[in-house]
Order: structure tokens, then C-alpha cells, then sequence
């Protein structure tokens, strides 16, 4: 299914993306993503100790694919689109996300999931 318009407002984000080089991120923004990582990951954390974490595992047997991208904090492996689906759930199983005051998002939860399953460019 093709969403009209979609194009022309991915393909200028993706090609930004791709040809963005960390070295030339001001360093307030890797700051800040540092930031917004560390409090993604403190959420994940947290849900272990919850009933939502026993069933990750269970989710993930049933989403089984190909084998190329890990679960977060897990030996699980499956597709990239199962981790991804994975990790959001957990990034959102206690419902504290990050806050970004310039554009009033919460990117974490939804950004981080997504971008840890793909595979790494120096793999």
C-alpha cells in the first residue's frame, strides 16, 4: 500500500540521514541523544522486573524469522522487523519516555527500537 505524497517526504529524510556523518552533529545534540538513550534504556531495564517481561520472550518465539537481529537483552535472535517490534514494546512497557522541549516529541521509544536491529554498516 502506497500512501500518496509519502515519497516526497521520506526520500529527503532518508537521503539527510544517510549522508549526515556523526562528526558533524553539534555536540548539544549528541549530548542529548546520549541522553535519550540512556533514559530508553533505563526504561527497558526497569520492565524486567515487571509480568511484561516474561512475555517479550514469548512474543518473540512466535515472531521467529530470519536470525540477523537481536532482541534487546536477550540471546533471542529473529527478523529485523520482529526485534524492532520487540524493543518498542518494551521501550513503552512502564510508559516513561524522554522529552525533547524543542519539538515537544518523545523520539526514544519509537526511534531507538528501530534503529538497534538494523544491521551495523561495519558488521
Amino acid at each position: 500500500m502506497s500512501v500518496p505524497g509519502m515519497m516526497e517526504i521520506t526520500r529527503p529524510l532518508a537521503e539527510f540521514v544517510h549522508e549526515t556523518h556523526f562528526k558533524d552533529m553539534p555536540e548539544r545534540v549528541v549530548q542529548k541523544a546520549k541522553e535519550c538513550f540512556l533514559d530508553w534504556l533505563g526504561v527497558t531495564l526497569g520492565r524486567n522486573h515487571r509480568p511484561c517481561g516474561r512475555h517479550h520472550h514469548t512474543l518473540l518465539s512466535i515472531l521467529r524469522g530470519q536470525t540477523r537481529s537481536q532482541y534487546h537483552r536477550s540471546s533471542v535472535r529473529t527478523d529485523c522487523a520482529s526485534a524492532s517490534l520487540a524493543n518498542g514494546v518494551i521501550g513503552h512497557a512502564l510508559d516513561f519516555d524522554d522529552y525533547h522541549d524543542e519539538t515537544v516529541i518523545h523520539a526514544s521509544a519509537a526511534c531507538i527500537p528501530a534503529i538497534l536491529p538494523l544491521p551495523s554498516a561495519t558488521a
